[in-house]
């Protein structure tokens, strides 16, 4: 059996760390 906890656990950390990937990018832009 799937452990839902632990999916959501993992896709939240995933899109957590997109968005973090998108700030820096945004700041980068913004510094040039």
């Amino acid at each position: 059996m799937v452990d839902l906890n632990h999916i959501v656990n993992v896709l939240i950390n995933i899109f957590h760390f997109n968005i973090q990937k998108i700030n820096v990018l945004y700041l980068i832009q913004n510094e040039v």
